[in-house]
């Protein structure tokens, strides 16, 4: 899996000299060299936005906006996972690849992001699950552009009209915003069932719109776009 942040200036750890390979944090080590095993992170250095691309797959994907004081984020395997993460800087963008540790534990990774820091993600490694919990961040897109069996999304408030997009294909797809957000859903792809606060509808043919009054002329806004077939859509506030 690889996992890219995207950020101007953004620049983790670099190791130390003479270890690993220039702009690679070293699995197992973390951004000071001596962090636990299976988790790398970066200093935030004050900045206010970044992007994440998760580019390959993993069983399990988990994504969660959190206290994390300095850090810009940290990613995690499990200690006996068959995966760790490994940390490459390319072209101002951060590239988090998953190398195989030769274990047969569990092939996921938990990314925590910065809650101050304004995030734009994006998926493009499928997953059996992916969750991406950012009730408690900043988002600026979220991209789900390959598939997955479950996707399940917590958003935070918008500011401006902010779009979760999923074009890879999904088993089911729930979306969880906060009460009172305006929400236009699109079921592009079609959908075997699509459910917004309860109302169900079946067979929804590929192209359909559900938009609510007053959604047009709001300023803080989202849009739920399936681009692709998905086979539940759920969108709901909590």
């Amino acid at each position: 899996m690889l996992v890219t942040l995207l950020a101007a200036g953004c620049g983790p750890w670099r190791g130390e000299p003479g270890r690993g390979e220039p702009g690679r944090d070293e699995p197992g080590r973390g951004r000071d060299g001596f962090g636990a095993a299976h988790t790398v992170s970066a200093a935030r250095g004050g900045r206010d936005t970044a992007a994440l691309t998760v580019v390959s797959g993993a069983t399990t994907v988990t994504v969660r906006a959190a206290d994390l004081g300095d850090d810009l984020y940290r990613v995690s395997t499990p200690s006996d996972s068959a995966l760790s993460p490994e940390v490459v800087e390319s072209g101002g963008r951060h590239q988090l690849h998953l190398a195989s540790t030769g274990e047969h534990g569990a092939a996921a990774v938990e990314v925590l992001l910065n809650r101050e820091v304004r995030w734009d993600l994006r998926f493009s490694g499928g997953a059996a699950e992916t969750v991406v919990d950012m009730g408690a961040g900043r988002l600026g897109t979220v991209d789900f552009a390959a598939g997955s069996t479950r996707i399940e999304t917590v958003l935070p408030r918008p500011q401006g009209t902010l779009t979760v997009r999923m074009a890879g294909g999904a088993s089911d797809f729930l979306v969880r915003l906060p009460d009172g957000v305006p929400v236009r859903v699109s079921a592009g792809g079609g959908a075997a069932d699509v459910t917004v606060d309860g109302t169900r509808h079946l067979g929804v043919a590929g192209g359909s719109v559900f938009s609510p009054p007053g959604w047009a002329t709001a300023t803080d806004r989202y849009v739920v776009d399936a681009v692709a077939g998905v086979s539940s859509l759920t969108v709901t506030h909590t």
